[in-house]
């Protein structure tokens, strides 16, 4: 059997460690799960060396498993883009992490947002989001001098996962477009942007292109994990770049959406011409292309709310049969699904979620619909938006958990008005940053065949598109 890769993906919540064998088969998987913890309100930290626990604690875990026998070729990196890890001179980390989620950050995002008026031009963003590293390493250099003046790094997740395997700094182009401070289309850090927000590119990790070997196992990092030191190791993607390859988003003309705890909309595109586009765009996982990705920050974790608060922590299906079984609901009630702001196609930072059309008759099932149906009328909007720039498409790929919902498939294709497509791929981000490492090192990369369930738009379409327009005429109305 030829040797397969090993993908580390770091997600908002928990570590997957995947082992593809040589055709891309996930043979073997284990996770682990992050904790948080929140000193303030809107603060949000995490133990450095928990996520470096955790990842070698699973990749062990699955390289212990029978199916490993297939041996490892490369190692590769996948996940979130924005949490922060301060490394001191020695490499050690120091203080807590700052998790992407955290926004503490929100004055200095204004200030910059208000000194930058092409940001969308250098960076690919619409605007500074307090969650980016930008606006967080200004709010330390003014508000923690303590640790401003202790660290000697400022690495995004990404790059310390890569410093614990190899011993090197290289942080990642798709990655790098989620900073605030990388210009993607020179493909290197911007010292304009760097300079306003009193950052020092020498505490930055080096720009590296996606995929690309960047180093070796170190004996260390190699003992911890039970393979051989110097083995391979790939400098991956950002997730979401990392899900569209895995789905097969690599030209223009296809669409997919990942619902996880947010809603990413991908796109791949030939160029970059901020000229003309009013979509976030970053550097895709491939060289050479670029990657629409406007997203909204609340979707499944807006669900994650209706179940928690409302529903006395349901399971998911069990949401899903309660709402079908039914047999009447509010189908008058609108939900804006900005409960954390709005980033696109239109910045909104202060946009607030809202329930329009509440009456005595709704239940909290009614609510957990109306949520559905408002991530998929932000799923609309911003198709909307995208289409001009990508060469049109014909249906919409659906990947992430939310995929797994037959429900949510069916309303995001009555309100997208086009089919919308299922795959059963099982971890498609971290087959694609598998497939990126093979394809980046001149190897074959043909993906595994896989079976889709497909929801073609049905009797509610027209009673769908009558919502969107009442969804969109309540957006203007609240200045969002």
């Amino acid at each position: 059997m030829t040797e397969g890769t090993l993908v580390l993906d770091f997600g908002t919540t928990a570590l997957k460690a995947v082992l593809f064998d040589g055709r891309f088969r996930a043979v073997a998987r284990a996770e682990r799960a992050f904790s948080y913890t929140s000193p303030e309100t809107g603060r949000m930290e995490c133990d450095p060396y928990e996520y470096a626990r955790a990842m070698f604690s699973a990749g062990a875990e699955v390289l212990a498993q029978p199916a490993a026998s297939c041996g490892v070729r490369r190692i590769a990196v996948t996940g979130q883009a924005e949490t922060l890890v301060f490394l001191d001179a020695e490499c050690q980390a120091i203080g807590p992490a700052i998790v992407w989620l955290d926004d503490r950050a929100r004055a200095e995002a204004e200030a910059l947002s208000a000194e930058i008026p092409d940001f969308y031009a250098r960076t690919g963003n619409l605007a500074v989001d307090p969650v980016m590293p930008l606006a967080k390493l200004q709010w330390v250099k003014r508000r923690e001098p303590a640790l401003d003046g202790a660290y000697a790094h400022a690495l995004l997740l990404h790059d310390w996962a890569i410093y614990l395997l190899t011993g090197e700094l290289c942080a990642e182009y798709s990655i790098l477009g989620c900073s605030g401070y990388f210009d993607i289309r020179k493909k290197r850090y911007d010292d304009e942007l760097l300079s306003l927000a009193e950052i020092d590119a020498k505490r930055l990790a080096a720009p590296c292109p996606p995929s690309v070997t960047v180093g070796t196992l170190t004996p260390e990092a190699a003992g911890a994990l039970g393979l051989a030191a110097g083995t391979p190791v790939s400098n991956g993607m950002l997730d979401q770049c990392a899900s569209a390859i895995g789905a097969g988003n690599v030209r223009q003309g296809v669409l997919t959406e990942t619902t996880g705890t947010v809603l990413a909309l991908a796109a791949a595109l030939d160029g970059f011409e901020p000229e003309r586009m009013t979509v976030p765009v970053l550097c895709h996982g491939l060289r050479e292309q670029y990657l629409a990705l406007p997203y909204c920050p609340t979707a499944g974790i807006l669900l994650q709310w209706c179940r928690d608060t409302l529903l006395d922590g349901l399971s998911y299906a069990e949401i899903d049969r309660k709402i079908l079984e039914k047999p009447v609901w509010n189908d008058k009630l609108l939900c804006l699904p900005h409960f954390c702001g709005k980033i696109s196609p239109k910045p909104a930072p202060a946009a607030q979620g809202t329930l329009v059309g509440l009456t005595l008759d709704t239940d909290r099932l009614d609510i957990a619909r109306a949520a559905m149906e408002g991530i998929a009328f932000w799923l609309r909007e911003n198709t909307e938006a995208l289409l001009p720039f990508c060469g049109g498409a014909e249906r919409m790929i659906s990947l992430g958990g939310g995929a797994k919902s037959a429900l949510w498939g069916q309303i995001k294709a009555d309100a997208l008005g086009m089919p919308v497509e299922a795959p059963e791929i099982p971890e498609s981000t971290a087959l694609g940053c598998a497939l990126g490492a093979a394809m980046a090192a001149g190897e074959d990369a043909s993906s595994p065949e896989t079976r889709s369930r497909t929801y073609y738009p049905g009797e509610r379409a027209g009673r769908m598109a009558e919502k969107y327009a009442q969804y969109r005429a309540l957006e203007r109305a609240l200045g969002c």
